[in-house]
């Protein structure tokens, strides 16, 4: 979501079950982020739901009317795809400077400035990383060297969006059709 530019209390206000960096009915759309919404908190925050919907890389929004939820696409194009592609490898340091100024702005403002481990995973080389490298390094017992990330690779069964899932979860029964606005 950092990606996207979305305020870090927007999870809060609205309506946020999960963003998925994949979906499995849609596995060529490589450069696209899903968010699970509430739709009824989503609907609820007038200025949330606008600015989701009028986002520049708004792709459109498929609706689980028997679920209330609903998952917003959204294409981060040409710009964001290489750090999409690096964040599902787990290569978080690759990422372009631009996405991680972005990331950044949302996990640093939430710690107040402080190093984290968030910041560290991008920078793991960097001389104020070392306490996260030292505590890796502890705990694997062994040193790090070369190109190495300090965070793991997510797993990609949790990043993607699968409908199964949805239903199971809220324990109703798949539609036969879905609503799909764009």
């Amino acid at each position: 979501m950092p990606l996207l530019n979305f305020p870090a209390h927007y999870p809060d206000s609205g309506g946020f079950i999960n963003t998925y960096t994949k979906h499995s009915d849609h596995p060529d759309r490589s450069s696209y982020v899903f968010i699970l919404c509430d739709s009824s908190k989503l609907n609820g925050n007038g200025q949330v739901n606008y600015n989701m919907r009028n986002h520049p890389c708004y792709v459109g929004t498929t609706l689980y009317s028997s679920t209330g939820y609903e998952l917003l696409s959204y294409d981060l194009g040409k710009e964001f795809k290489e750090d999409l592609l690096a964040f599902r490898r787990g290569a978080y340091s690759a990422m372009s400077e631009n996405a991680k100024e972005k990331i950044l702005r949302i996990f640093i403002g939430m710690h107040l400035g402080k190093i984290t481990k968030n910041w560290a995973a991008l920078y793991p080389t960097n001389h104020q990383s070392i306490e996260f490298v030292e505590e890796l390094e502890e705990r694997i017992g062994c040193e790090l060297t070369g190109n190495f990330e300090i965070i793991s690779k997510p797993n990609l069964e949790n990043e993607t969006f699968k409908l199964s899932d949805l239903f199971e979860m809220y324990e109703s029964h798949e539609p036969d059709s879905y609503l799909v606005l764009r």
